[in-house]
């Protein structure tokens, strides 16, 4: 079960990072510590 979590928490940062990646190719100015939605949202 723990472990579980970490795989969660782990896919979580994985997808940040995706998004984090597209916005910088769109041009945006990429907040450190924003979210993935907040990035997808802005």
């Amino acid at each position: 079960m723990g472990h579980r979590v970490a795989l969660g928490v782990h896919r979580h940062i994985f997808a940040t990072e995706i998004a984090r990646h597209i916005a910088r190719k769109r041009g945006h100015d990429v907040p450190r510590g924003a979210t993935a939605a907040d990035m997808i949202e802005g």
